[in-house]
């Protein structure tokens, strides 16, 4: 190896230093900027894009949960009182006379989706982490609780026709977000669990899964 000012010369092939550094500091640029570029996949891919769409509140409203059948007062009591006669359900109260009735039955369940909407949810960080109803997000990381009151009322019409009208109290528990409403009802709360980059509102409506199944049981879906 022999040296001159500037050159390097090995086995007579003769390289720039400046030309030697140039290339250093390219690569050195071109392996910062990869390694930049690398940071910023990563970060983008660990984000998490939460979306929450609440249920629509006209939808809540409106239907008259009433049915009048070709019964008596006293044979669609007892129709109603054998239809509440299975787990799950407490009549707290049974108040009879000779012209109406009225039953109330309290219930609970911890699968608020099959008598409560709260709108749609979605987490994605490029592939979905989480996507359908809230009230299933709630139950996948919290402990939801219902507590309803149905209220039943019998009154005449013939004594052979009788008007049952059905409405329910509900009571939806998520600590520490606390929604009621009725059958025609909705509720929205501000909830301190909702999720950073979400509205901070959740709100909540009855499917009417209890009061449909209920009438229809009394008249056969003819309602």
């Amino acid at each position: 190896m022999c040296a001159s000012f500037g050159i390097v010369h090995t086995k007579c092939v003769i390289i720039p230093l400046t030309l030697g550094l140039r290339s250093t500091s390219i690569a050195m640029k071109t392996h910062s900027l990869i390694t930049l570029l690398c940071c910023c996949v990563l970060l983008l891919s660990g984000c998490v894009t939460p979306r929450y769409q609440p249920p629509l509140a006209n939808e809540a409203s409106g239907h008259p949960y009433r049915i009048t059948l070709k019964s008596s007062v006293r044979d669609a009591w007892q129709k109603i009182l054998s239809y509440f006669d299975a787990p799950g359900y407490t009549i707290e109260q049974i108040s009879e006379d000779a012209d109406e009735g009225v039953i109330r039955v309290a219930f609970q369940s911890d699968r608020i989706q099959d008598f409560v909407d709260c709108g749609r949810y979605r987490e994605t960080d490029g592939h979905s982490i989480f996507s359908g109803a809230y009230t299933d997000y709630m139950q996948t990381y919290n402990k939801p609780q219902l507590n309803g009151l149905v209220k039943i009322q019998l009154q005449p019409v013939t004594a052979e026709r009788t008007q049952v009208s059905v409405e329910t109290d509900y009571t939806v528990s998520c600590n520490p977000d606390i929604w009621k409403f009725n059958s025609g009802g909705f509720s929205t709360v501000t909830s301190p669990r909702a999720t950073p980059g979400t509205k901070p509102t959740r709100s909540c409506k009855p499917t009417h899964k209890v009061e449909t199944q209920l009438l229809q049981y009394l008249a056969g879906n003819s309602y």
